[in-house]
């Protein structure tokens, strides 16, 4: 098998794995018991929250777990929808579905939502964001690197753009922590989104950074945890999953990325040589951007058929955002960067990670060639 979509989900570790196997079985009390079950429970759960308050450099109070990054990203947007309705929202036509689809829905409750358009590589115009923010602005939401093409935004200083408009910035931020690590007290943003299982966690756990609990109306109602904004047992197992991942990451990352650098453009090198004719979406290896996450359009095919010959030989890889899979509409985040509809069609996302190989890649470019001759 060679697997090429790491942006759609990362493998476990076997570490993740038996922490998580240790916890079920070492913390079967539910931390919110007031018994010596649930007292070592809610221990466990603290000391899991401050040593990730300590890699990620915020405060633990600003932490909430929930279910994914897009239960985090609900929780966020619409909770400062609903606790300041009658502001102006502002997000981009790139964003992760997750985030567009949420402030759709708020559309339906009245919202006045903006979506920034991107240029033809996929960056967002601080002008514009200046622009929209002419109107009170309670949240302004903008992907810190886009799932589908690799892009990375400046989001230092588009926060400081909405910060001095007086509104709070979120930034989902799933895709970054496999690639890059991100300190929060740093980056200065009031919310964040993380996902385990993109950076060899486990799926269905994901966590919420929010500066300021008091900013947000709950988004689930019940008892008291997660400062009163996320309602529910938690999770402890896929906490202390998550917490493993993360350490595990920011030790590796280096080793990690230094092999992705380079095996991107060995592939854009491997397809010049071999004469496959192709467009890179986005921007060059050279501009802001995850190398790892590559979106290419080959020429004169059809992006399901190739998914299809692929699939067949045991090459997995994704069309767009794996959240929409099913469909069979262009990638909205291409369609917002240019209107070629051959080039559309014709689209795959190539993701790269730490089990990538070159024997991988020079896999891939034979088939490639194999399928363009058939």
């Amino acid at each position: 098998m060679i697997y090429l979509d790491y942006a759609a989900t990362t493998p476990p570790s076997k570490k993740v794995i038996e922490v998580i196997t240790h916890s079920l079985e070492a913390f079967p009390g539910n931390p919110s018991s007031v018994h010596p079950e649930g007292f070592k429970a809610r221990k466990e759960l603290n000391r899991i929250k401050d040593e990730i308050a300590d890699l990620i450099n915020a405060p633990k109070s600003s932490l909430l777990f929930t279910s994914s990054g897009t239960e985090a990203n609900n929780l966020i947007i619409q909770g400062r929808y609903f606790k300041t309705p009658h502001q102006r929202f502002i997000t981009t036509k790139t964003e992760h579905h997750s985030v567009l689809k949420t402030f759709e829905h708020l559309e339906q409750l009245g919202a006045d939502v903006v979506y920034l358009p991107v240029d033809l590589e996929g960056y967002v115009s601080s002008k514009d964001l200046e622009d929209a923010l002419k109107v009170p602005t309670a949240l302004v939401s903008i992907l810190y690197a886009n799932n589908e093409t690799g892009v990375v935004q400046n989001i230092p200083e588009l926060t400081r753009i909405t910060h001095q408009a007086g509104a709070l910035f979120h930034t989902d931020m799933v895709q970054v922590w496999l690639h890059k690590p991100v300190r929060l007290h740093t980056l200065n943003v009031d919310f964040a989104t993380l996902s385990a299982h993109k950076f060899m966690g486990p799926k269905g756990i994901g966590l919420a950074f929010v500066k300021d609990p008091s900013s947000l109306q709950p988004h689930t109602y019940g008892g008291r945890q997660e400062h009163q904004l996320r309602a529910g047992t938690e999770n402890l197992a896929y906490m202390a999953g998550f917490l493993t991942a993360l350490k595990e990451t920011d030790v590796l990352r280096e080793q990690w990325k230094s092999n992705t650098d380079a095996l991107s453009p060995y592939l854009l090198s491997r397809l010049k040589a071999e004469k496959i004719a192709f467009d890179l979406n986005g921007p060059e290896l050279i501009k802001a951007r995850f190398k790892a996450i590559l979106n290419v359009s080959f020429h004169g095919i059809n992006a399901q058929e190739l998914r299809f010959f692929l699939n067949q030989n045991d090459v997995y890889l994704s069309l767009g955002s794996a959240c929409d899979s099913q469909s069979e509409l262009p990638s909205h985040v291409l369609s917002a960067m240019f209107k070629d509809e051959k080039r559309l069609k014709s689209a795959v996302r190539i993701s790269l990670g730490p089990m990538t190989t070159k024997d991988d890649i020079d896999a891939f470019v034979e088939l490639m060639k194999e399928f363009l001759k058939k």
